[in-house]
């Protein structure tokens, strides 16, 4: 049996769904990611956060960017 893929981090891919944290979170106009892919509702904690990281970028995302950024294709199972 081959062995089980780790799934891949935002951060690892160049992508991340910040359609779903707005969903989950309709109230919120902008988000704040760190390189990792995490994403927070405040700037405050996505600087915090991202002090320990390597690269301690944190970038604002707004609703609009997100509804925006086109969908990405299902790719079907092999």
């Amino acid at each position: 049996m081959p062995p089980k893929k780790t799934p891949k981090t935002p951060a690892e891919t160049g992508k991340s769904d910040f359609r779903s944290t707005f969903e989950a979170n309709p109230e919120a106009q902008e988000i704040y990611t760190t390189s990792d892919g995490q994403a927070f509702l405040k700037e405050g904690p996505a600087k915090s956060h991202a002090k320990f990281l390597g690269d301690n970028t944190v970038s604002k995302v707004t609703r609009d960017e997100a509804d925006a950024e086109p969908e990405e294709e299902a790719t079907p199972a092999q």
